[in-house]
């Protein structure tokens, strides 16, 4: 609105706006200049009559730091005050003088960008500023890699999770720059893995500190490593204990994918999250079904009822050694996974059940996913060979891109035809100043 006025003022047909009499213009800028340089001039000199300037969390504070609190956000609410007031007195007189013809249009036009382009740099780098922006050495210097990360980097499959242990390990994100990692940092996390952190990894993280307490060398501490479940499952296979420390090595990872020979339906959530290791929960849980192979996550696989009707059918001998699955590609939307069976059975993904938008098919023909551990994709697999596939295909994204295609072509098409009908129309109207 204030971009058309100035346009209605400074228009060369004024003409069709009289009512912009000079005498109008001059009470319009005045009772404008009136009330918004008047209100920051009452806040420059009162500024109470903004509010108590204090804050729910002043309360934890000493009362001398409340107390300069307080004058700091009126000190603050004052230069704000002045600055307004500034602009707003350079703004009115350019406009003024620009429309009694005392200043050139040009110049006015040139004088109005400049306060303008001011007024939102000054505010804007408030936010964005020169703290915001470090050198490209800076920022590749906090990315360096350390002795111990060059070790892992070695190992050229890039499908495995590593574990650090010498640092915040679920609140720095460093680390994943360059490997997949059980830790790092979001500020928004999945409930079901802050429940897997809680109940579990925080425990094995322990139980690893446990394991090699007074370990004197690498060696030693690698050979006193024991059983993992979780971590097992999570495909964790190095461990980091320091940056100039060769990584310990955890041999008993499961790998990417597994085939289980059997399956343990639990009634709740708790159980199924208790299940993973037998240490946890109510013990009256562990009946002959789950005690003592529980421990070997790769042998037995749990799965909450919702899911038990896509577990029929399994078969319940072992595993053989003639049977596999594999990963055969990667990338952060498209898994594919190459496996053999000789029984039908289920295989287990060291993947995060995520079920809005992750869709799966074996040999093309849509396949359902189920969760398993808590936590993991899964998989009802028939016998033979077969190929399968995980693609991140969200509705909401592909509906949205599917929409944003037809709308763009559509815009697209009316340009086209509204410039072919311009051109037409200029030809004819050569045509007939011709004629």
């Amino acid at each position: 609105l204030a971009i058309l006025t100035l346009h209605n003022l400074f228009t060369k047909e004024r003409g069709a706006f009289k009512e912009y009499t000079k005498e109008r213009v001059k009470r319009g800028v005045l009772i404008a200049v009136g009330i918004t340089a008047g209100i920051s001039l009452l806040f420059a000199l009162i500024p109470s009559l903004a509010g108590s300037f204090v804050s729910q969390s002043d309360s934890q504070m000493p009362d001398l730091l409340k107390e300069t609190l307080i004058k700091d956000r009126m000190s603050l609410l004052q230069s704000d005050a002045i600055r307004s007031l500034i602009f707003i007195m350079l703004a009115a007189s350019v406009v003024w003088f620009a429309f009694i013809g005392k200043i050139k249009q040009n110049l006015f036009y040139g004088t109005l960008a400049l306060l303008i382009i001011a007024d939102l740099w000054m505010v804007g780098k408030r936010y964005l500023n020169d703290s915001h922006f470090i050198k490209n050495r800076e920022f590749e210097n906090q990315y360096a890699l350390r002795a111990v990360d060059k070790m892992i980097l070695q190992d050229k499959d890039p499908n495995y999770r590593v574990l650090d242990l010498s640092i915040n390990t679920f609140n720095d994100s460093h680390v994943s720059y360059h490997h997949k990692t059980i830790g790092g940092y979001s500020p928004a996390k999945m409930q079901k893995y802050q429940d897997l952190i809680d109940n579990h990894i925080m425990r094995e993280m322990q139980k690893i500190g446990n394991d090699i307490s007074g370990s004197k060398t690498i060696e030693e501490a690698q050979g006193k490593l024991s059983n993992y479940p979780v971590l097992n499952m999570l495909n964790t296979r190095y461990f980091i204990l320091g940056a100039e420390n060769a990584p310990l090595i955890n041999s008993a990872a499961f790998g990417n994918a597994w085939l289980v020979s059997k399956v343990v339906t639990v009634e709740t959530l708790s159980q199924e999250l208790d299940a993973l290791n037998p240490s946890r929960g109510n013990s009256s849980l562990y009946n002959t079904e789950l005690s003592g192979s529980i421990h070997d996550l790769r042998e037995i696989a749990v799965v909450h009822k919702e899911y038990s009707h896509l577990t029929d059918g399994l078969s319940a001998e072992s595993v053989s050694e003639q049977e596999s699955i594999y990963l055969t590609e990667y990338t952060p939307n498209r898994l594919t996974y190459r496996v053999n069976a000789l029984k039908e059975r289920l295989a287990v993904f060291s993947e995060i059940y995520y079920p809005a938008g992750w869709s799966a098919s074996i040999d093309g023909v849509p396949a359902e996913i189920l969760r398993a551990n808590y936590i993991l994709r899964s998989v009802k697999v028939p016998a033979g060979e077969h190929t399968i596939v995980f693609e991140f295909k969200p509705d909401s994204f592909t509906k949205g891109e599917l929409w944003s295609r037809i709308t763009s072509g559509l815009l697209l098409l009316l340009t086209i035809t509204a410039i072919i009908i311009t051109v037409q129309r200029r030809g004819a109207g050569k045509l007939k100043t011709t004629n």
